[in-house]
């Protein structure tokens, strides 16, 4: 009669034992499964962040590039100009916070942020911040990219104009210092920063960038 009940308390202890070593092993699948997701889908954002960071790099590149052609006839006053002339309140070299303009169709150019602070999403996001959100563009809407039967509803390009979506993205070109501090510039010390909201984690690419009139 003993044996019988040392033999049936034996047998709860091992069902206990295996019921806490399912829900353990249950547990830590569980567990990194939802790391692994938030690992990948934090270097997929990581990816599109840097590349929007690139391409406000290479940007910023190309309108110095386009000046040089516009303004053949004087590149050393011109270089850095944002507008169609060259007078000298139309540089774009003064160190203050920028947004980047692009057009599908046209040249990147960048617009002064009038009486907004540069992008921070450490505090969460505002209305300031919200001035330098993203915004998908269908830039061809004949074609399903997405393959979802509607071709005019594609997230295809990241913009700050207006499209089909808000992204999660932030970006914004700063102009961090000039040298010398009055035109004719010869450098341009900037940075391209782009934001998103991870969770409630703010994660950031910060790039440098260096124009020079060369």
């Amino acid at each position: 009669m003993q044996n019988k009940k040392t033999k049936k308390g034996f047998m709860i202890v091992e069902a206990l034992l295996a019921v806490t070593m399912i829900i353990m092993t249950v547990a830590s699948s569980v567990y990194l499964l939802v790391y692994g997701y938030a690992a990948v889908n934090y270097n997929k954002n990581s990816l599109v962040a840097g590349m929007l960071a690139l391409e406000c790099k290479e940007s910023l590149r190309g309108l110095r590039d386009t000046n040089w052609i516009r303004f053949s006839y004087d590149k050393e006053n011109c270089w850095n100009t944002n507008s169609d002339t060259c007078p000298a309140a139309s540089y774009f070299a003064t160190p203050t916070s920028y947004r980047l303009e692009l057009t599908y169709t046209g040249a990147p150019f960048f617009t002064t942020a009038v009486h907004k602070l540069p992008l921070d999403l450490s505090n969460g996001i505002d209305s300031t911040d919200d001035y330098y959100q993203l915004n998908y563009l269908d830039s061809d809407d004949t074609f399903d990219s997405d393959g979802d039967g509607n071709p005019a509803n594609d997230e295809d390009v990241y913009t700050t104009a207006a499209g089909t979506g808000e992204s999660k993205f932030f970006r914004m070109m700063e102009i961090v210092s000039i040298d010398p501090a009055a035109p004719p510039i010869t450098t341009i010390n900037a940075r391209c920063v782009v934001a998103w909201m991870e969770g409630n984690d703010p994660k950031k690419v910060d790039v440098p960038v260096v124009l020079t009139n060369y």
